[in-house]
């Protein structure tokens, strides 16, 4: 399994975006997680995930979206994230080894 971890900013809120390739399951993964300063209270998994594909309604009645890493580009894009290019192609390059 492959994971490439970033952390990003998107309006004065940071957040840790994991994406990656799991070889078992032959598919993507995406989750974005809200950044926690150690002198914050805990919050709750509701709070803490601004998105994980475990939590995607639309993955449960499409599950043919998780080998395709184009829907999670569009969901970081729809939450207005950005990351590099290469870690998309480090990610496409993982699925291909593999195939």
């Amino acid at each position: 399994m492959s994971q490439y971890s970033i952390d990003v900013e998107v309006n004065n809120d940071k957040f840790t975006v994991l994406v990656g390739y799991d070889n078992p399951l032959h598919r993507y993964y995406l989750v974005v997680e809200r950044f926690i300063a150690s002198d914050e209270d805990e919050i709750d998994d509701e709070n803490f995930y601004l998105y994980t594909n475990l939590s995607d309604n639309k993955l449960v009645s499409e599950p043919h979206n998780y080998r395709d890493l184009g829907y999670f580009k569009n969901a970081l894009k729809n939450l207005n994230i950005k990351i590099p290019e290469l870690i998309w192609e480090n990610v496409q390059r993982d699925k291909y080894l593999d195939d």
